[in-house]
């Protein structure tokens, strides 16, 4: 007896086959091929007559997955397929590996969480996933995790974590003499030279984290702790190794050594929360220790990018370690770093019918794509899942990040199987199944397939070296050069023929390369070449340049696309049609280093003045950079008396309405992780401080309501004021008292109007009871200097408010009712920024339309004819899953709008572009005297700032070549200001004392 279950066991293991519920009209072709069985019985049949139940349902056996599928899709196309041995008691498969599309994609729909409450679903595409198999050999291949750590007792990953023995004694020894101890130096001075693997790192039980705590006995930076608070670091490490045990998910490699380093813990995404030094030495760690690939699920901006990670990058090419790194979930082409590194590996996401998930990076500098879409995998032990409740273990997860490690496992299975790092890279890249993918994304390779990249024959393979975007010398002269690279892998080629054709937007027009077509005789395995392409352009045209290339051999034609960016140099010796240049004197050496905003200014100069903070000795020091008679002077500068203190506005008003203007600096002085309070600090014309009360002792202390940032200055009684309009309640000495027979009502939190007087808070009341102030609207330069503003209230609930306008001027006066559809809701909508606000006031609103689409709302107000004008305008969304979320620019005839990952330009046509910036963090400057978007050099992915706008003539979405600028020779970017009438970008020169302004 005991004979036979064990031979049924064994049998249930090797006979695995899938079970379907089919359902369809035509039921009986199917029956006979695949030899199914009715679900209900006749009589069941005749029950259910009348019923919505499906009784046209069979159930088969299926053994060959591939072959059932293609035969349905070929036949009987509209049948609906169903799992139904979704709960087998035997199987070689893990308990959640059905979970696990990435490893077997049946086809099925994958819904997945675009919010907390909202899914969105996709139909699945059966066979889109990495192909793995079950072979393996016995040869241990040692991948690296750069990550937060991992969960190093998680039962899915503890066989296959690196650990070495005598070093987790060590450093369980050292712990628990570091908790029992009183005098912790006797245990930093006991276990300092416990380094029992020789590898100059002490108690490295695990791994490393360069963030740890060291020994300050040692000069060794970081400790032998990995562990994992954050969840991403274990999350990826399961993709690629978790075991295969019987007990959770499993990963795409078996044979494994999983060597945790553990760098940061403070952010699930994938950026760089620690400085790149720290991953420079993460690298060098994984390189002292053998790894053969690294996995990387991270990345950063160039003006976080270091000189440092670049030549730790090429250390680990040269030990021919392969590096693999995330592209990012910007939905942009942008390049991002280590990705857009020469020789490293970027992964892009897709998701489960093959295509770019919607959040992935993608462009010319990313190499192949792989599942990052609602992707199954093991979660610190200590954590509770969000996503995946059926066990807390294991969590649901997308991201580039989680394509990442499909990429690095199948290296390692490569690797596994007997090929070099680099022919592993070859077979990689050249075994990519082709995309489903829009032929704007330019991704060089397809979707990650293991099985392709088996069969790829080990034979020469030219490839496009340059990963980051070919840099353009902006000027205004016709002719540019373009650099492109091209290295030859593996084996010796001959007789190459490159063609270039440059792929142009409508405007690009005018723009071609000189000449399109080269010959090379031949190039050895190894060998890199340059071409160098001329481009004869306008100087205003889209600065972003695709272009596709051609690299054919006797043998193949592979096509690749690759970017160029125009970039324009400010130095001191710049010269430019649209340049202002400036002399500075005074204290110029303190703005070396040094950070400079510009005032908001309430006065009736035309010119900006700007604050420059500089760290010295560890206290802030600040300096006034104005102007003086066609230069700037820089002021002595002096520290502000607090810690660490954080600005939130800049004002120049005349607070005294003495003719005399001030500057007011308002800040936020954390006095520790509990507490903080608003500071006020008041500066005369000259910039000493100045003996005037904004506030109470100038302190406001945010506790029946904030401050916001954005307040503005109004006249009341013989003074500017701070003023701005937030929930919050009513000061004391407001609120109705308690009496001998009843107490104080509750006092509840309500949108105010709230003034700052120096000696107290005040609220402004309206005319009805249940009146609300809602919004100010923009004052023009008019109504800012004179103190005014124009106000929107609301009175009532739901769709039946009514809302009104008023004039703020020693107080509030009404002007008139404002008539709307009873359909447009102004309380949940916020102003948004606009174009051309100096001869009038505007506000915007964009709100939801029962049709799908969104109402934009203009309000303008005119002083000359003291008239109200309401704008409406439909403002469409590319699809229904990204809404636009803000109205970033509106004039009369266009408006530029932005959803999560997309920006849109409304005019006579409507045009659609990628964002560099998502709709949560919306970090662009946006343009006052003309329609446009800046996004500076510190905020922009690219490198350099950059300009958007449309073009006046078809509305379309570009970037101008001349607009993107990078400061160098000791040149950094201020920002843009607004004088005159005209938008003005400014950078500073403080080595050599110059201040230069750019119209736009």
């Amino acid at each position: 007896m005991k004979l036979f279950l064990c031979l049924l066991f064994i049998l249930s293991f090797n006979s695995y086959s899938s079970e379907y519920l089919v359902y369809s009209s035509s039921i009986e072709g199917i029956k006979k091929t695949f030899s199914g069985v009715d679900v209900f019985t006749a009589k069941e049949k005749e029950f259910l007559k009348g019923t919505k139940v499906k009784t046209n349902t069979i159930k088969i056996n299926v053994k060959d997955d591939e072959k059932f599928q293609a035969y349905m899709k070929q036949n009987h196309p509209l049948a609906r397929i169903e799992l139904n041995n979704k709960f087998e008691l035997f199987s070689t498969k893990e308990p959640f590996e059905k979970y696990q599309w990435a490893l077997k994609n049946n086809g099925e729909a994958l819904e997945d969480w675009i919010s907390d409450i909202d899914v969105v679903t996709t139909q699945g595409v059966s066979g889109e996933d990495i192909h793995i198999d079950q072979k393996e050999t016995n040869k241990k291949v040692i991948v690296a995790i750069i990550d937060s750590g991992v969960d190093t007792e998680h039962p899915d990953l503890k066989d296959n974590i690196y650990t070495h023995p005598q070093e987790c004694k060590a450093l369980e020894e050292y712990n628990t003499c570091l908790n029992m101890s009183s005098d912790k130096n006797i245990c930093h001075e006991k276990f300092k030279d416990a380094d029992y693997n020789g590898n100059g790192y002490p108690m490295d039980c695990h791994g490393w984290n360069i963030t740890g705590k060291s020994n300050p006995k040692t000069d060794i930076e970081g400790s032998g702790s990995v562990s994992d608070s954050n969840g991403h670091g274990t999350h990826i490490t399961g993709i690629i190794g978790a075991k295969k045990n019987g007990i959770g998910v499993v990963g795409v490699i078996q044979n494994v050594t999983l060597l945790p380093i553990q760098v940061s813990v403070a952010s699930q995404s994938n950026s760089a929360t620690s400085a790149t030094d720290k991953f420079a030495k993460a690298l060098l760690y994984a390189i002292q220790s053998g790894a053969q690939v690294v996995n990387m699920s991270l990345g950063w901006r160039f003006e976080q990018d270091s000189i440092l990670m670049r030549d730790m990058i090429k250390l680990a090419n040269e030990k021919n370690i392969l590096v693999v790194a995330a592209a990012g979930n910007d939905h942009h082409a942008g390049p991002t770093y280590p990705c857009s590194y020469e020789e490293v590996i970027c992964v892009g996401s897709h998701s489960v019918n093959g295509k770019l998930s919607s959040f992935s990076n993608y462009g010319a500098h990313v190499d192949i794509m792989a599942p990052g879409t609602k992707i199954l995998s093991t979660w610190p032990t200590t954590k509770r899942s969000r996503r995946f409740t059926i066990d807390d273990n294991y969590e649901y997860m997308s991201g580039t990040s989680q394509a990442t490690p499909f990429v690095t496992g199948v290296l390692a299975r490569l690797i596994n199987q007997g090929l070099s790092p680099l022919e592993a890279k070859v077979a990689l890249l050249k075994g990519a199944r082709k995309a489903k993918r829009s032929t704007e994304n330019f991704i060089r390779h397809g979707n990650l397939d293991y099985q392709n990249a088996l069969k790829v024959q080990k034979t020469s393979f030219l490839y496009p070296k340059l990963k980051s975007p070919s840099l353009v010398r902006w000027s205004e002269d016709e002719a540019k050069s373009i650099t492109f690279k091209l290295k030859n892998y593996l084996a010796t080629s001959e007789n190459i023929k490159v063609e270039f054709e440059l792929l142009q937007k409508s405007t690009q027009v005018g723009a071609a390369l000189s000449k399109k077509s080269f010959t090379l005789k031949d190039m050895q395995a190894g060998e890199v070449k340059e071409i160098k392409l001329e481009l004869k352009s306008p100087y205003d045209i889209d600065g972003n340049f695709i272009i596709n290339t051609k690299i054919k051999t006797a043998s193949e034609t592979k096509e690749y696309y690759f970017q160029a960016k125009a970039l324009t140099l400010i130095a001191p010796s710049t010269q430019m049609s649209n340049q202002e240049s400036f002399e500075m004197e005074g204290n110029v050496d303190f703005t070396t280093n040094a950070n400079v905003r510009a005032f908001k200014d309430y006065s009736d100069q035309t010119s900006s003045d700007f604050l420059v903070t500089k760290q010295v000795n560890n206290k802030t020091h600040i300096a006034l950079l104005r102007s003086d008679n066609g230069k700037y002077t820089v002021t002595k500068d002096f520290p502000l008396p607090m810690k660490d203190p954080v600005i939130i506005n800049l004002s120049k008003v005349d607070l005294e309405l003495d003719g005399k203007y001030d500057y007011v600096i308002t800040v936020v002085n954390i006095i520790d992780q509990e507490n903080r309070e608003t500071k006020f600090l008041a500066l005369d014309e000259n910039f000493r401080p100045k003996r005037i009360f904004i506030s109470p002792k100038n302190t406001f202390k945010n506790d029946i309501t904030v401050l916001p940032g954005s307040f503005m200055w109004l006249k009341y009684q013989d003074r500017m004021v701070p003023a701005w309009i937030t929930l919050g309640e009513r000061p004391q000495l407001e609120r109705p008292q308690a009496t001998p027979w009843s107490s104080a009502p509750i006092e509840t939190k309500i949108n105010r109007l709230y003034l700052q007087l120096e000696d107290k808070i005040k609220t402004i009341s309206f005319s009805e009871d249940e009146e609300l102030p809602l919004h100010f609207l923009y004052q023009s330069p008019t109504h800012k200097k004179a103190g005014q503003a124009m106000i929107i209230s609301s009175v009532g609930y739901g769709y039946f408010k009514k809302y009104k306008l008023y004039k703020f001027d020693q107080g509030i006066q009404y002007i008139q009712e404002i008539k709307l559809d009873r359909f447009v809701d102004l309380a949940s909508s916020r102003p948004l920024p606009v174009s051309q606000p100096e001869n009038s006031d505007h506000a915007f609103f964009n709100t939801p339309s029962i049709l799908g689409n969104q109402n934009v709302v203009a309000i303008k107000w005119s002083d000359d004819s003291s008239e109200l004008k309401t704008i409406n305008k439909t403002a469409l969304t590319m699809r229904s899953t990204q809404p636009i979320k803000f109205v970033l620019s509106f004039s009369e005839s266009a408006l530029m709008s932005q959803t999560s990952s997309y920006l849109i330009s409304q005019g006579d046509k409507v045009t659609y572009g990628p964002s560099k910036t998502d709709s949560r963090r919306i970090k662009h400057h946006i343009l006052v005297g003309n329609q446009g978007l800046f996004l500076s050099s510190a905020l922009t992915p690219g490198i350099g700032s950059e300009l958007v706008r449309p073009n006046p003539l078809n509305s379309e979405l570009y970037r101008p070549a001349a607009w993107q600028n990078l400061g160098i020779s000791g040149c950094g970017e201020v920002g843009f200001t607004y004088e005159n009438s005209i938008d003005k970008l400014v950078f500073l020169c403080s080595q050599s004392k110059k201040f230069f302004k750019f119209s736009y």
